[in-house]
């Protein structure tokens, strides 16, 4: 049995009360879950974060596939820098959906303003922090 976190109505999929999909997410793996950890990530993801002890940016630099965002220039853990999609002077939180990784010059280059102002483009990599990079 599933329910909607919008309205409470008992649904398979999708609310026909409110058109709400039941399903979260997780932005480091792509599973569909019912529900996300507080750190915003399903309960996999976080095993495997604790286990390994590692750190945001080793996170975020595995699910990007090790390489920037903006340009696709493969990248090291050190010269790598993290970028908010919605800066965080605008709103923008720290967490795993809104950061990306990229390389100094992106960072640079977008500086403090929405992507989509800047002219620039997010390249998709297939997000799944479990595959080997």
């Amino acid at each position: 049995m599933k329910v909607c976190l919008r309205c409470g109505s008992i649904v398979n999929n999708d609310c026909p009360e409110c058109g709400e999909s039941v399903f979260k997410v997780c932005p480091l793996c792509g599973a569909e879950v019912l529900f996300l950890n507080s750190h915003g990530v399903c309960e996999k993801c976080w095993e495997l974060i604790e286990k390994h002890r590692l750190s945001k940016d080793k996170v975020l630099w595995y699910r990007d596939g090790k390489s920037c965002r903006y340009c696709g220039k493969r990248i090291s853990l050190n010269s790598m820098t993290k970028d908010h999609i919605i800066p965080k002077s605008k709103g923008g939180r720290n967490t795993y959906d809104n950061l990306i990784c990229c390389c100094e010059t992106c960072n640079k280059i977008k500086g403090r303003r929405d992507v989509w102002k800047t002219g620039m483009n997010i390249l998709w990599v297939p997000g799944n922090f479990f595959r080997e990079n």
